[in-house]
């Protein structure tokens, strides 16, 4: 559960923060404002701060700042958020909405569209640097927004490398810059 409001105390950071190491000390933590949403999901760091996706009757992408306790509605997409995360090398959050729409949150708060795929309910996303690997319900795998292969059950990312296995069993490796086959051959799995 958690406040849907603008700018609103919800729990006291009083003296969280450890000016010596730096940490976090949950114990000093209070409740401050009952006034309650359903829940919050995809808790991520950015900054010295957590973004979160308060679920209300709308999605809401709030800041919690952990110095102050104060909760900043920074977005409020038009539709529902089914992911969001932090690109590990630029350091921008990127949110997925069930439009298919990836966009990425400005640090002015602005949102600019980084790509789109297939509608879905939910995602399976991958970094490698600052690409997005997204596979879909449907089995699809994109780069970036770029189909890159379908029939596509599971993957795994290592570097430049994209390992991913078919609906018919075959292993393959690829390239996600030039989408070239590093082997030679396809490898079945028994």
């Amino acid at each position: 559960m958690f406040n849907c409001g603008k700018n609103r105390h919800i729990w006291s950071f009083t003296d969280a923060k450890d000016p010596v190491t730096g940490l976090l000390s949950l114990k000093k933590t209070r409740l401050v404002d009952v006034n309650w949403a359903r829940f919050i999901s995809f808790l991520v760091w950015y900054d010295d701060n957590l973004l979160a996706v308060a679920r209300c009757e709308n999605d809401r992408i709030i800041k919690i700042d952990l110095e102050t306790g104060v909760v900043t509605v920074v977005q409020e997409p038009s539709v529902a958020v089914v992911w969001m995360g932090v690109t590990p090398l630029s350091n921008m959050v990127v949110v997925a909405t069930t439009n298919g729409m990836f966009e990425e949150i400005m640090k002015d708060a602005e949102i600019r569209l980084k790509f789109q795929v297939p509608p879905s309910e939910s995602y399976d996303v991958k970094f490698a640097g600052d690409v997005i690997v997204v596979l879909t319900p449907d089995h699809e795998l994109f780069v970036n927004g770029r189909l890159f292969a379908d029939s596509v059950t599971s993957y795994l990312i290592s570097d430049d490398v994209c390992i991913y296995i078919t609906l018919n069993n075959k292993l393959r490796f690829m390239s996600l810059t030039t989408s070239e086959n590093l082997c030679s051959g396809t490898f079945f799995l028994k």
